[in-house]
């Protein structure tokens, strides 16, 4: 039998290494079959304003690889092929001081193909590479990285979770639909 749409249930939960995925609630309509196709909630896109553009696009373009797609004149559209990262310029007042460390409210996790390629190119730019912890900052080099991560500011002061590890984050490998 053929079916055009149907809702199927999906549950919520969480992934322990040592035990497996344990559901925790079962989630409303999350995924729908269309078309012999299932589509899910994906995340398609980041922005975030840029106080001078193109140190920003040079930071993600040309240090952690991201590709330009896109100019749209105040704003530039990359991507690593699934997700848009929109820079936009800021042209409003003032901003108050990026919060960043541990009291930061949002941080961006890259993975990239070659760990201590990437902390070269990033330290060759001008830019710290850095472990943080509950300590706070512990500067990195680049040929020192036994984390198998590191973090680094973009010219805003985001911070950046570097890795090159395929299971840094649960969930990242799960089919996107």
């Amino acid at each position: 039998m053929y079916v055009d749409e149907m809702q199927i249930s999906a549950w919520d939960g969480i992934y322990n290494v040592g035990t497996g995925f344990k559901p925790v609630h079962k989630m409303d309509t999350d995924y729908t079959l269309t078309g012999g196709i299932l589509m899910a909630t994906t995340l398609v896109h980041i922005g975030v304003r840029a106080t001078d553009i193109d140190e920003t696009i040079r930071f993600w373009r040309d240090g952690l690889g991201l590709r330009l797609v896109q100019n749209r004149g105040q704003s530039f559209d990359l991507t690593d092929g699934y997700h848009n990262f929109r820079i936009f310029q800021h042209n409003g007042p003032s901003r108050p001081e990026h919060v960043s460390g541990m009291l930061d409210y949002l941080h961006i996790g890259i993975r990239v193909p070659d760990l201590e390629a990437a902390a070269r190119r990033l330290t060759d730019m001008g830019y710290e590479i850095f472990s943080d912890g509950l300590g706070g900052k512990e500067p990195l080099a680049p040929d020192q990285l036994e984390e198998g991560a590191f973090k680094v500011e973009d010219p805003d002061g985001i911070t950046v979770d570097i890795t090159s590890s395929d299971d840094q984050w649960p969930g990242t490998g799960l089919p996107a639909g």
